[in-house]
């Protein structure tokens, strides 16, 4: 028998899911895209587009225009698209587990929501691998499960995304993500279709541990 708690806690994470989800969704659809290109009629709009995500920087000026159009779908599929989401996907788990952190100080400490919202916003300010120990102790063990530390690695990745200029592993990189680093200092950070990808995989599996919480009475 779910109690009041495991109710919410697993609504909650079911929309999180879902928004997952729906990312994973949209570029799905970009892909559909560019597989029908170039049987669409507005061609002026995809000049605009190649214009706009400076295709020249990666494909010579002297190409015919449709292959400038090509470049500039596959570096959105392939390159900016993905940074995008990887920020999203970021966005979604951690409000999940901040709005799963006021359900259960809620319940368990008796806090008012004001004040149980404010303690779990100072909890998720601290760095992944803090907030993970301290979501533990308060008593939301799934986070001791596996793939949550695979966390660590994508949030080191959006840190990147969002606050450095060039997609490097900086110092800040390296020590959030640890032994799960996929590059050394000031190497490449590579962020495609692929490590969305990756990610996606491990966010829903995270997620569906949550999900996988045994019931109590």
């Amino acid at each position: 028998m779910k109690t009041k708690i495991q109710e919410e806690t697993r609504r909650r994470t079911s929309e999180a899911l879902y928004a997952v989800n729906q990312a994973n969704t949209v570029y799905g659809l970009v892909f559909i895209v560019l597989a029908e290109f170039p049987g669409f009629e507005s061609e002026k709009w995809f000049f605009k587009l190649a214009a706009q995500i400076r295709s020249s920087d990666f494909v010579s000026q002297n190409e015919a225009p449709d292959t400038m159009i090509e470049a500039a779908f596959r570096e959105v599929a392939d390159n900016r698209l993905p940074r995008l989401l990887c920020i999203s996907l970021i966005s979604i788990i951690e409000a999940c587990l901040e709005d799963i952190a006021v359900i259960e100080l809620a319940a368990r400490r008796g806090l008012p929501s004001e004040e149980a919202a404010k303690e779990a916003k100072k909890i998720m300010r601290k760095s992944p691998a803090a907030y993970l120990e301290s979501l533990n102790e308060l008593g939301l063990t799934f986070v001791a499960g596996p793939h949550w530390q695979e966390l660590r690695e994508i949030v080191a990745t959006r840190n990147v995304l969002v606050h450095r200029s060039q997609l490097v592993a900086d110092e800040g990189y390296i020590k959030q993500a640890g032994n799960l680093a996929r590059a050394p200092l000031g190497a490449p950070l590579v962020v495609d279709s692929s490590y969305f990808y990756d990610s996606i995989i491990a966010i829903r599996a995270m997620l569906y541990e949550i999900l996988a919480q045994p019931d109590t009475t």
